[in-house]
Formats: structure tokens, sequence, C-alpha cells
């Protein structure tokens, strides 16, 4: 009988690790000819999740525990590594002395929480932490629900302003998430009393609502820009990388439902 820890490493690494790839890609096209270092260090962060990657595919859910937790040791290091990378980025770009790039600096904050998250999420599994409790279900959807707001003000960032209708959509979502992150916040200033099923259950059928729109808003987009209908200057696998990122959100919704219920 498969180990949930190993199994649930496996899915996490699979996730992250590609999601991981992709920041470097995405953080490497957004700097100019003059900073080299800055493109080659990103460079170095696609080869090294793409070694990760092939690694994974060694591994099945019947694998060793000790085997997989010696990679997720392995792999936490490479995520704390592009974590660190991001900031780095983050605090160049605050002092100006990154200058011309497109890598502004929500983008890259945005970026260093999510491989945080992932950092984080190995060393839990690590640690035998696999079931939700009440507090994972508050403080997961506070990171995420920032990470939805996050991507509708990139995606109306993003698209040329001529794009009224979609400009205006990536707008009215980003104004929806915040007031969900604002009242995710209160409800976790409200722990430990506010950690009961029935609020809990409202609180992610509320979330779970937007969060559904907003996949499908960006399943719409992603067809638009493969197909070269709409005008903007989103990468077809970052309007791709977003929607798996909401699709990523709802499974986490399910789980935690199934395990309050």
């Amino acid at each position: 009988m498969a180990n949930p820890i190993v199994s649930r490493s496996l899915d996490e690494i699979k996730f992250w690790s590609r999601i991981m790839k992709e920041h470097a890609l995405f953080l490497s096209l957004g700097f100019t000819y003059e900073h080299q270092q800055l493109i080659d260090e990103a460079n170095q962060f696609i080869s090294l999740f793409e070694r990760i990657e092939e690694r994974l595919s060694r591994f099945t859910i019947n694998s060793d525990l000790r085997q997989v937790q010696a990679f997720n040791t392995e792999v936490y290091q490479a995520a704390a590594a592009i974590w660190s990378y991001k900031r780095k980025v983050l605090g160049l770009t605050l002092r100006c002395e990154i200058r011309g790039s497109n890598n502004y600096p929500l983008l890259v904050d945005h970026i260093s929480r999510e491989a945080a998250y992932f950092a984080n999420r190995l060393k839990e599994l690590n640690e035998g932490k696999l079931a939700p409790t009440p507090d994972d279900v508050i403080e997961e959807n506070v990171f995420f629900l920032k990470i939805m707001a996050d991507h509708a003000k990139f995606i109306g960032h993003l698209l040329d302003p001529s794009e009224r209708k979609l400009v205006e959509q990536a707008r009215e979502f980003s104004h929806d998430f915040d007031q969900l992150v604002f009242q995710a916040i209160d409800l976790d200033s409200m722990r430990p009393q506010s950690e009961t099923v029935p609020i809990l259950n409202q609180f992610l059928d509320q979330n779970r609502v937007s969060v559904v729109s907003l996949r499908d808003f960006k399943k719409t987009a992603r067809e638009l820009i493969e197909a070269c209908r709409i005008k903007s200057n989103i990468h077809p696998l970052l309007a791709d990388h977003t929607f798996r990122e909401a699709e990523r959100f709802l499974e986490i919704i399910d789980l935690f439902e199934s395990h309050l219920n």
C-alpha cells in the first residue's frame, strides 16, 4: 500500500518544480541584454529543475519513504535557492539597480512567495505532516487568494490597453479577490474561535465560486492568446501557468472540504 507521504511528496514536486522552472524562464525573458549575469543564473535554475523533473520520473508511489524524503530535502534546497535568487532580483529592482526590466516588483515578490510555499510544503512532508488542520485551511486560502488577486492584476497589466473589455474584467477579478483576501485575513485574526466546521465550509464554498470564475476566465484568455485573437504581452506559457495554479487551488479546496466533512 502506497505511503501517503510519498504520494503527496511526488505530487507537490511534480507540480511546483514545473512552476519554478517556468518562473526562471519568465524572469530570463523579462531582463534586458544588460542583465546577462541574472539571465545566466535564471538559465541555471531552468536546468536545475529540469534535472529534478527527470529524477522525479524514476520514483513511483511505491518508492521507499526514506529515499523520497532524501529527494524532498534536495528539492527543498533547490526551492530555497531560487527563492533567494528571486529576493535578490526584487532587492536590485527596488533599489533601481535594475532598470528597463519587465520583471516588476509585485511579480518578483509573487513568484518568491510561491518558492517559499513550495519549500515549506516539502519541509512539512518530511516532518510527517499530511492532514490539514483548521489553521491550514485559513492560511492556505490567504496564500492562494493573494496569488489569484495578483494574477488578475498581472493579466490586466499585460493586456493591450485597447482590449478594454478584458482589461475591465481583469480589474473586476482583482477587486473581487482583494476583498476575499481581506475577508480571509479577518477570519485568520478571529482564530481559534473562527475554526468551526460551518464557518470554514462556508469560507471554502465562497472561495470556490470565485476561483472557478477566474479559472474559466484564464482558460478563455489562454485560448485567445494561443490563437493570436487578442492583443497582449502575455506569453502563451504564462497564460497556461496561471490557469494551472487556479486548478491547483481548486484541488486544495476539494482536499480541505473532504477533510472537514
